[in-house]
């Protein structure tokens, strides 16, 4: 309830077009038979599931419709969301999903894979490489802004080896390999040129 209501907020605090919203998810993640609108190919939808999932009956789960839903009631033309969780390449692989114009969307891994930890920084191993970025590792340019696409660069690469490493040493736990996926609609779907800066490294 308190992540869907946070959209009501948004609207209500006069939210417009020039607004920057960046959105971070990081819990768990699933997936399940494709909901209407049946609008994905590998017919499934994803879904978060937030502190108030439970696990017997899947109530409170958040379904990729129903946040692209919330997403399009949003005028900013400038957004940013991270969804790290299992399956979270779900939520860009419909049609009905997050991918729009004005947006850059990434998710730890595809739709068929699971997202794995670094046990020796006691951290989720996507979520490790994209603060570090954040922190100014993926200022690729040297612009002293690390924008969306940067942070996105940054971590796909390390993320998708330390995770095989990962599965190779511990075949025993149910991880799979990551690859880290992005929708890039900033500015717009047919001119994604320009990059969606997100953090100014000189304040």
């Amino acid at each position: 309830e308190a992540v869907m209501n946070t959209f009501q907020w948004l609207n209500e605090s006069g939210e417009d077009e020039d607004d920057v919203i960046f959105f971070f998810f990081s819990f768990h993640g699933f997936h399940m038979e494709d909901k209407p609108p049946f609008d994905e190919p590998d017919g499934q939808d994803g879904f978060l599931a937030p502190f108030g999932f439970d696990f017997e009956t899947w109530e409170n789960a958040i379904l990729d419709d129903e946040l692209a839903a919330k997403f399009d009631k949003l005028k900013s033309k400038n957004i940013f969301a991270i969804i790290h969780s299992c399956h979270s390449g779900e939520f860009i692989d419909g049609t009905s999903d997050l991918c729009d114009s004005g947006r850059v969307i990434l998710t730890s891994c595809d739709a068929d894979e699971t997202s794995c930890p670094i046990y020796a920084k006691m951290q989720w191993l996507y979520a490790y490489y994209i603060i570090k970025g954040f922190k100014g590792s993926a200022d690729n340019n040297k612009d002293n802004w690390v924008s969306a696409e940067e942070a996105f660069s940054y971590a796909e690469l390390p993320t998708q080896i330390r995770s095989t490493i990962f599965t190779l040493i511990s075949p025993q736990v149910p991880f799979t390999t990551q690859h880290p996926q992005i929708y890039d609609g900033w500015r717009t779907e047919e001119t994604n040129q320009d990059e969606l800066n997100i953090i100014d490294m000189t304040t």
